[in-house]
Protein backbone atom coordinates (compact mmCIF):
# COMPACT_ATOMS: atom_id res chain seq x y z
CA UNK A 1 0.00 0.00 0.00
CA UNK A 2 1.80 3.54 -0.92
CA UNK A 3 2.03 6.06 1.57
CA UNK A 4 -0.15 8.84 1.10
CA UNK A 5 2.25 11.61 1.76
CA UNK A 6 3.55 14.34 -0.49
CA UNK A 7 6.48 16.76 -0.37
CA UNK A 8 5.97 20.50 -1.10
CA UNK A 9 9.36 22.20 -2.20
CA UNK A 10 9.09 25.46 -3.46
CA UNK A 11 11.72 28.23 -4.90
CA UNK A 12 11.78 31.38 -6.54
CA UNK A 13 13.80 31.86 -9.64
CA UNK A 14 13.78 35.72 -10.97
CA UNK A 15 11.55 38.21 -10.33
CA UNK A 16 7.93 37.54 -9.56
CA UNK A 17 8.41 34.08 -10.89
CA UNK A 18 7.93 31.29 -8.56
CA UNK A 19 8.34 26.94 -9.63
CA UNK A 20 6.47 24.44 -7.44
CA UNK A 21 7.77 21.01 -7.41
CA UNK A 22 5.96 17.97 -5.58
CA UNK A 23 7.45 14.78 -4.70
CA UNK A 24 5.04 12.21 -4.75
CA UNK A 25 6.22 9.69 -1.67
CA UNK A 26 4.65 6.07 -3.24
CA UNK A 27 7.13 4.15 -2.41
CA UNK A 28 7.49 2.17 1.03
CA UNK A 29 6.92 3.83 4.30
CA UNK A 30 10.28 5.52 5.79
CA UNK A 31 12.22 5.19 2.34
CA UNK A 32 10.20 7.15 0.28
CA UNK A 33 10.56 10.21 2.31
CA UNK A 34 14.49 9.47 2.67
CA UNK A 35 14.23 9.48 -1.30
CA UNK A 36 12.32 12.63 -1.66
CA UNK A 37 14.22 14.49 1.18
CA UNK A 38 17.55 13.38 -0.66
CA UNK A 39 16.47 14.96 -4.07
CA UNK A 40 15.22 17.95 -2.21
CA UNK A 41 18.75 18.51 -0.62
CA UNK A 42 20.60 17.88 -3.99
CA UNK A 43 18.63 21.49 -5.03
CA UNK A 44 20.01 23.20 -2.33
CA UNK A 45 16.88 23.19 -0.30
CA UNK A 46 16.15 24.13 3.39
CA UNK A 47 13.66 22.47 5.42
CA UNK A 48 10.99 25.32 6.96
CA UNK A 49 8.36 23.71 9.45
CA UNK A 50 4.71 24.24 8.80
CA UNK A 51 2.15 24.52 11.01
CA UNK A 52 1.32 20.78 12.84
CA UNK A 53 -1.69 19.85 11.68
CA UNK A 54 -2.91 16.44 10.10
CA UNK A 55 -0.77 13.09 10.36
CA UNK A 56 -0.19 13.73 14.04
CA UNK A 57 1.44 17.48 13.90
CA UNK A 58 4.27 16.75 11.76
CA UNK A 59 4.27 19.39 9.75
CA UNK A 60 1.20 19.02 7.89
CA UNK A 61 -1.20 21.68 6.36
CA UNK A 62 -4.08 20.42 7.65
CA UNK A 63 -5.24 17.88 4.84
CA UNK A 64 -5.84 14.93 5.83
CA UNK A 65 -4.15 12.98 2.94
CA UNK A 66 -1.15 15.35 2.85
CA UNK A 67 2.75 15.64 4.68
CA UNK A 68 3.48 18.88 3.64
CA UNK A 69 7.07 20.38 4.29
CA UNK A 70 8.02 23.43 2.35
CA UNK A 71 11.87 23.85 1.47
CA UNK A 72 12.93 26.99 0.20
CA UNK A 73 16.30 27.85 -1.63
CA UNK A 74 18.97 27.71 0.58
CA UNK A 75 20.67 31.31 0.98
CA UNK A 76 23.97 32.90 2.61
CA UNK A 77 21.41 32.79 6.26
CA UNK A 78 22.63 29.27 6.24
CA UNK A 79 18.72 28.00 7.14
CA UNK A 80 18.67 24.49 8.75
CA UNK A 81 19.15 21.80 5.83
CA UNK A 82 17.51 18.86 4.66
CA UNK A 83 20.13 16.61 5.79
CA UNK A 84 19.83 18.28 9.44
CA UNK A 85 16.16 17.93 9.91
CA UNK A 86 16.01 14.96 7.55
CA UNK A 87 16.36 12.39 11.03
CA UNK A 88 13.00 14.71 12.65
CA UNK A 89 11.06 13.40 9.80
CA UNK A 90 11.62 10.15 9.16
CA UNK A 91 11.26 9.33 13.04
CA UNK A 92 7.96 11.39 12.57
CA UNK A 93 6.51 9.37 9.54
CA UNK A 94 7.78 5.86 10.94
CA UNK A 95 6.16 6.85 14.22
CA UNK A 96 2.68 7.67 12.30
CA UNK A 97 2.97 4.56 10.13
CA UNK A 98 3.86 2.43 13.49
CA UNK A 99 0.68 4.03 14.99
CA UNK A 100 -1.54 3.18 11.32
CA UNK A 101 -0.26 -0.24 11.45
CA UNK A 102 -1.67 -1.14 14.67
CA UNK A 103 -5.20 0.40 13.49
CA UNK A 104 -4.99 -1.62 10.67
CA UNK A 105 -4.14 -4.72 13.12
CA UNK A 106 -7.44 -3.78 15.12
CA UNK A 107 -9.36 -3.68 12.04
CA UNK A 108 -8.33 -7.35 10.61
CA UNK A 109 -9.13 -8.55 14.40
CA UNK A 110 -12.06 -7.00 14.08
CA UNK A 111 -13.22 -8.16 11.10
CA UNK A 112 -11.72 -11.49 11.73
CA UNK A 113 -14.40 -11.98 14.81
CA UNK A 114 -17.53 -10.86 12.56
CA UNK A 115 -17.69 -7.80 14.90
CA UNK A 116 -17.83 -5.17 11.54
CA UNK A 117 -20.47 -7.43 10.23
CA UNK A 118 -22.60 -7.49 13.07
CA UNK A 119 -22.25 -3.87 13.72
CA UNK A 120 -23.27 -3.00 10.12
CA UNK A 121 -26.33 -4.78 10.88
CA UNK A 122 -27.56 -2.68 13.75
CA UNK A 123 -26.93 0.87 12.74
CA UNK A 124 -29.20 3.00 10.32
CA UNK A 125 -29.16 2.66 6.50
CA UNK A 126 -27.09 6.14 6.49
CA UNK A 127 -24.67 4.92 9.17
CA UNK A 128 -24.56 1.75 7.41
CA UNK A 129 -23.52 2.99 3.93
CA UNK A 130 -20.80 5.25 5.41
CA UNK A 131 -19.24 2.41 7.63
CA UNK A 132 -19.28 0.09 4.51
CA UNK A 133 -18.26 2.50 2.14
CA UNK A 134 -15.30 3.03 4.58
CA UNK A 135 -14.52 -0.64 5.00
CA UNK A 136 -14.56 -1.24 0.93
CA UNK A 137 -12.14 1.72 0.64
CA UNK A 138 -9.60 0.22 2.91
CA UNK A 139 -10.12 -2.97 1.56
CA UNK A 140 -9.07 -1.71 -2.43
CA UNK A 141 -6.59 0.44 -0.80
CA UNK A 142 -8.51 3.88 -2.78
CA UNK A 143 -8.39 5.93 -0.14
CA UNK A 144 -5.12 7.77 0.72
CA UNK A 145 -5.54 9.13 3.64
CA UNK A 146 -5.49 5.99 5.93
CA UNK A 147 -4.62 6.73 9.36
CA UNK A 148 -7.77 9.60 9.80
CA UNK A 149 -10.33 6.98 8.10
CA UNK A 150 -9.18 3.89 10.33
CA UNK A 151 -9.54 6.44 13.15
CA UNK A 152 -12.75 6.99 11.86
CA UNK A 153 -13.89 2.99 11.32
CA UNK A 154 -12.93 1.59 14.66
CA UNK A 155 -14.51 4.90 16.60
CA UNK A 156 -17.69 4.05 15.23
CA UNK A 157 -17.52 0.22 15.94
CA UNK A 158 -16.39 0.99 19.26
CA UNK A 159 -19.34 3.55 20.35
CA UNK A 160 -22.05 1.34 18.86
CA UNK A 161 -20.77 -1.66 19.99
CA UNK A 162 -22.22 -1.48 23.31
CA UNK A 163 -19.96 -3.63 24.58
CA UNK A 164 -17.10 -3.70 26.71
CA UNK A 165 -15.24 -6.61 26.14
CA UNK A 166 -14.29 -5.44 22.75
CA UNK A 167 -12.25 -2.34 23.89
CA UNK A 168 -9.20 -3.99 23.69
CA UNK A 169 -9.73 -4.48 19.71
CA UNK A 170 -10.97 -1.02 19.36
CA UNK A 171 -8.94 1.09 20.96
CA UNK A 172 -5.40 1.92 20.05
CA UNK A 173 -2.05 2.20 22.21
CA UNK A 174 -0.35 5.34 21.82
Amino acid sequence: MPFYASLDATYERGFGHENNYIFALQQYKVESTKSALSAAERGEYSIISLDGHGLGGLCGNGIRDEFLVELDQNDQDQEPTVEDTAKFVELGVKSQLERENRWLKRLQDMKNAGILTLLGRRWSERRQFEFLTNLRELDEGAYQGMFELLKQVVELAHLNSGSITWTALLVPRE
